[in-house]
């Protein structure tokens, strides 16, 4: 859990790796639901830096965790 963070917070990640790291962390946040405000933060702090991938990844993400 802590590499997957430290891997979309790392401005050197490829962009593959980062929506990967994102979707281990969505499916993490079902088993910990402590990690979803921290996972929707970083989401929000990073979406304008950050590649079209991982907006897409992070808009998805956003919508299904603020519905649950």
């Amino acid at each position: 859990m802590n590499a997957c963070f430290k891997r979309i917070e790392d401005p050197k990640a490829k962009a593959a790796e980062k929506a990967f790291a994102l979707t281990v962390l969505e499916h993490l946040s079902e088993l910990y639901p402590d990690i979803r405000s921290e996972l929707l933060l970083i989401i929000n702090e990073r979406w304008d830096q950050e590649t079209p991938a991982f907006r897409s990844r992070g808009a998805r993400i956003r919508k299904r965790l603020s519905t649950q």
